[in-house]
């Protein structure tokens, strides 16, 4: 049976993907003409990967001009017209404001309450779910907020019977008035595409119009505050009312109901993922690692013993994993080979399931460099210490310097007639049993420290290794860098230092 964790890693943009057809009646010819479709295909696809960018020249894109054209038409015909007209006013504004579709608007149910029309977007996540033990030391979260819609978009019923038609019939009417070129997909898309301009992290603009985590993988890594995404989108809805300054019709506001206060918690308006970790729980965890660590350093007679090797591993794979944000998988943070103990640089195979070149680079922080050549510095020495008395755990050591196997694994193992076990999933669980939290949890802590960093989104989906229509952060379209990772780089160290990583020699 799959975890939740693992459920969160299987969500992903990877299945988003881009198939082209180009029929042509089968002639004679045909076999001649496939090259020529073949580019056809790949141009199209191409055109499809552009306008997700939302590029400022994209003419796909509406402009202020068309924005202010359809919210001049809404305000008169909304004021001109008798209630069983307008609907399509109502619906089109809906439209703008949430980033939905026709179809979307359609299946959108609305409430009422305090008078007012609400929406009300859930936002249910596997990292809500933790023991009550662990769940004590995490932040409480919200699995709903409302989006208001003040007393215009009463009678919502009326909503149901408009049409397609209905709708292009109206936006026909102001294309010819105006020269403008508006379609729906253009006002459907006009919400993310001006948050793009704007650098809003995405898990704000996709909450508003379609909280599903299928869609938007960095749904279900990030924590959330209710003030941030209201900030979002009330930003947005400013813009509007800017391009159209004459608007009188009332803006929609986002809020939540308060949760019960349980724990020390100032509001309780948080959403998203749980696994937010409060950094003080995180150094007191680090803290009693390195003293257990230092307590059998100190004596030669535990350097190399099962109970040393698996407290060094674990304090090495908890900086690397939080450095990284490196999912967890068989072989979890692969090889040394993949390190550029040098430059920072470190190679991450990705999801196997990606229908393009998989992996990413990212930049460690230096005080990751230096506590991995210790860990370095301890195998190296391991392998000598077992070459005569178990050359078969010598050779295991001997390859993680040579990169011909993974860089960890755990001598304390659940069969006694094994020397070792690799790390995988399973293995991981039970290694870190005393910080009983999914394996995953780095990558939830790291999406929402970049988050509240204000990182920019590429620059997030960089280093967590999500994609979009199977395109990886260095694409063809992508201007980013390997110089722009090293401002996280500096970012993550500072939470390194903050919850009291240090170097320590093993040996």
């Amino acid at each position: 049976m799959t975890e939740k964790w693992e459920q969160e890693e299987n969500n992903g943009n990877e299945k988003e993907l881009i198939v082209v057809t180009v029929k042509e009646p089968a002639t004679h010819h045909s076999r001649s003409h496939y090259g020529a479709q073949a580019v056809q295909a790949k141009a199209i696809s191409e055109h499809i990967i552009q306008n997700k960018i939302s590029s400022s020249c994209n003419i796909n894109q509406a402009t202020e001009f068309e924005i202010h054209q359809l919210l001049a038409y809404c305000e008169d015909h909304y004021n001109s017209s008798a209630e069983e007209q307008r609907p399509v006013v109502k619906y089109l504004m809906l439209m703008l404001f949430l980033g939905n579709s026709y179809e979307q608007i359609i299946d959108t149910k609305l409430s009422l309450k305090n008078g007012n029309s609400t929406l009300t977007r859930k936002h249910a996540i596997p990292s809500q779910k933790q023991r009550p033990e662990v769940a004590l030391y995490l932040p409480d979260v919200s699995k709903s907020f409302d989006i208001t819609f003040p007393s215009y978009l009463k009678n919502t019923k009326l909503l149901k019977q408009v049409t397609k038609e209905d709708l292009s019939s109206a936006l026909s009417i102001i294309n010819k008035l105006y020269h403008t070129h508006l379609t729906l997909h253009k006002i459907s898309g006009f919400l993310s595409h001006h948050q793009k301009q704007a650098g809003i992290d995405p898990v704000l603009t996709q909450l508003i119009s379609d909280p599903d985590v299928q869609k938007l993988p960095a749904l279900s890594y990030t924590h959330i505050d209710i003030e941030n995404l209201s900030n979002s989108f009330n930003n947005y809805v400013g813009y509007l009312y800017k391009i159209a300054p004459t608007l009188s019709i009332s803006r929609p506001i986002i809020s939540m109901k308060k949760l019960p206060k349980i724990k020390e918690v100032s509001d309780n308006r948080q959403l998203g993922s749980a696994l937010d970790v409060p950094e003080y729980i995180l150094s007191s965890l680090m803290n009693k690692l390195i003293t257990r660590i230092n307590k059998s350093t100190a004596n030669k007679i535990y350097w190399f013993t099962a109970d040393h090797h698996d407290l060094i591993t674990s304090y090495t794979q908890m900086v690397l994993g939080l450095s990284s944000g490196y999912r967890p998988v068989t072989g979890w943070l692969g090889k040394k080979s993949d390190l550029n103990l040098f430059s920072g640089e470190y190679y991450i195979a990705d999801k196997d399931s990606l229908a393009i070149d998989s992996g990413r680079i990212v930049i460690i922080p230096p005080l990751t460099v230096k506590i991995i050549e210790q860990y370095l510095a301890f195998v190296s020495q391991a392998a000598r210490y077992f070459k005569n008395t178990k050359p078969l755990l010598s050779k295991r050591y001997q390859n993680i310097l040579n990169s011909r196997k993974h860089l960890f694994f755990y001598r304390n193992t659940q069969s006694p007639e094994k020397l070792f076990e690799e790390s995988t999933p399973e293995t991981i669980i039970l290694q870190f049993d005393y910080f009983p939290l999914p394996p995953n949890w780095h990558r939830h802590q790291l999406r929402t420290l970049l988050h509240k960093s204000q990182i920019a989104p590429d620059l997030m989906d960089a280093w967590m290794g999500h994609t979009s229509i199977s395109q990886t952060a260095f694409s063809q379209f992508s201007s980013i860098g390997t110089e722009d990772l090293r401002g996280i780089s500096l970012l993550i160290e500072n939470l390194l230092q903050r919850i009291g990583v240090k170097e320590k020699a093993f040996v």
